[in-house]
């Protein structure tokens, strides 16, 4: 697990009502959707998709740290 303090565990859009998700949640969602809308995904199991929609999400949050 990461450290709290890493950038990616940050709000992606704080609220001083909700503290919202963190980016690399709201980056896993949408790889997690794009993985579930592809057709061949069908017969892969929900916890089979959400593990490779964090490896995605991680993997690009790397990618954009190393842009900087």
């Amino acid at each position: 697990m990461k450290h709290p303090s890493h950038p990616s565990d940050r709000p992606a859009f704080p609220s001083n009502h909700h503290p919202g998700l963190s980016k690399r949640e709201y980056i896993a969602v949408q790889f997690m959707a794009v993985l579930m809308s592809d057709q061949r995904n069908l017969s892969e199991t929900y916890s089979a998709i959400a593990k490779n929609a964090i490896v995605a999400a991680d993997a690009f949050l790397a990618e954009l740290a190393n842009e900087e």
